[in-house]
């Protein structure tokens, strides 16, 4: 059986990936543009778009819902934790039937409904599967080096011991303001986002809290009955 060390390990062997990834004169590096650009080339007709349809659907009534509680917080059985359990099952069966659900199979639209229901997914072992799984994906041209990024930070953000890389994650703290998770090494995160395919951190911070500002405006608060910090994540 594995444990949440054994979980703890996979991501820290991510860890040593993501700074290999991190190098702009790694050949590992190389292989991700390399295979992105040749994603980009040409986007053939998904093999399977029932799969596509049903990921997408999912992903849309997720949308705009709090996110999953880290295992640190309480957080009482409730609609929205249900449908959450059930995506996940669904993204389980989908992975161990396929693997990864990347461009191929199920689209650009399809595979980023993917990487948005994993980023969801309150299963830490699990979490981590999926990011190895869309590590390949990545490596094959079946996936993006940002949803890739993403995966890891949240992974690291759910661990608790490796600080994020790419600077992704947010928090609501107490008072109703937003800030990031920690980052590894601020001074360089601009230079490992560009890496991925990320915007300057500065204006991907300024637009996720204009957009948690708009919800406070819609709702009253955000969200409307969680407390304590929720993990929020930039759009991919």
């Amino acid at each position: 059986m594995s444990t949440p060390v054994a979980a703890r390990d996979r991501v820290g062997e991510a860890a040593t990936a993501g700074r290999t990834a991190g190098n702009p004169g790694s050949q590992h590096t190389r292989e991700l543009c390399e295979t992105n650009r040749a994603s980009m080339a040409q986007e053939p007709q998904p093999s399977r778009p029932d799969i596509a349809r049903e990921l997408i659907g999912r992903a849309e009534q997720s949308a705009g819902q709090p996110w999953p509680p880290l295992p640190s917080e309480s957080s009482p059985l409730s609609a929205q934790g249900l449908m959450e359990q059930a995506n996940t099952d669904y993204l389980r069966r989908i992975v161990d039937d396929h693997g990864w659900p990347g461009n191929g199979l199920v689209g650009k639209d399809g595979a980023q409904a993917a990487a948005t229901l994993a980023l969801r997914v309150s299963d830490h072992e699990l979490q981590c599967q999926l990011l190895s799984l869309l590590g390949r994906a990545v490596l094959a041209g079946e996936a993006s080096r940002r949803q890739w990024a993403h995966m890891y930070d949240r992974c690291c953000v759910r661990d608790g011991t490796y600080p994020q890389r790419y600077g992704t994650q947010y928090r609501i703290v107490p008072g109703g303001d937003i800030e990031a998770y920690p980052i590894e090494d601020p001074p360089t995160l601009d230079e490992r986002r560009a890496e991925v395919g990320l915007p300057p951190y500065a204006t991907s911070a300024q637009a996720i809290r204009h957009r948690y500002r708009n919800r406070i405006r819609a709702v009253g608060s955000w969200p409307p009955t969680a407390a304590g910090p929720t993990p929020r994540g930039e759009p991919t």
